[in-house]
């Protein structure tokens, strides 16, 4: 049935790792076509979670809070049983979920170039340098939750830092570390609203499948599908 040579397919895919290039190759497309810009003035990086297709069990450790975007490390993993093995607890609130971490890199247009999706529970600043990789864009734009030393001297000599900078205790932010958070705040609304499209229009809110690489996958294709509509309707647009 078309239903079984579909999802074959979608495995193959899987197994061949070859999602990346996928969304590489239609990004080249757009590019080609003159609706994406080459070489866009920011690339903004953004994270959302994933509430897993399975319900776990039990749990035997407290759930890892989602961190304030001033708080950095890596929670340590919680021992899970449940059908998708690669999920873990994390605490948004009042509330606990198990799912995963995914984490895009969108340009000013709201173009999204760059998928990673991890466990829920992992930190996002060790998660930096795989998603500025082989960015053209002149500034990176990225909320404090990836404001480290490490990160801002990755950026050096390649691009100029766009991370907001911590509130750090009896230290308040500078006049000049306001004005930067003002002017990247201003950008970096595209992320949320590429997000929001993800989950109201593709489903991303929840997992269709257990194991990061497949949720991985999934949230691949809503980024295809997302980046395919913004070309329609600019486009349309341009007409």
């Amino acid at each position: 049935s078309d239903e079984t040579t579909h999802c074959r397919f979608s495995k193959a895919l899987v197994k061949a790792g070859a999602y990346d290039a996928l969304l590489a190759e239609v990004c080249r497309q757009i590019e080609h076509h003159g609706l994406q810009v080459k070489e866009a003035a920011a690339a903004i990086i953004d994270a959302t979670l994933i509430e897993s297709a399975a319900h776990p069990r039990t749990h035997e450790q407290v759930p890892a809070e989602d961190r304030a975007e001033d708080e950095t490390p890596d929670e340590p993993a919680c021992v899970v049983f449940c059908a998708d093995h690669d999920a873990r607890w994390i605490k948004t609130g009042r509330k606990s979920m198990s799912g995963h971490k995914g984490l895009a890199r969108c340009d000013e247009q709201g173009f999204m170039d760059k998928i990673h999706t991890t466990p829920a529970n992992l930190g996002e600043s060790p998660q930096f340098e795989t998603m500025i990789k082989r960015t053209k864009a002149q500034r990176v734009l990225a909320d404090k939750a990836y404001a480290s030393t490490a990160n801002r001297d990755t950026l050096k000599a390649k691009h100029r830092d766009g991370i907001l900078h911590k509130v750090v205790r009896a230290r308040p932010l500078r006049q000049l570390e306001n004005g930067i958070k003002k002017l990247i705040s201003k950008h970096r609304f595209r992320s949320e609203q590429c997000f929001g499209t993800l989950q109201r229009l593709f489903g991303l809110y929840r997992a269709q499948y257990f194991g990061v690489a497949k949720i991985h996958a999934q949230m691949v294709m809503a980024a295809l599908s997302q980046t395919l509509l913004k070309a329609v309707h600019k486009i349309t647009f341009n007409r």
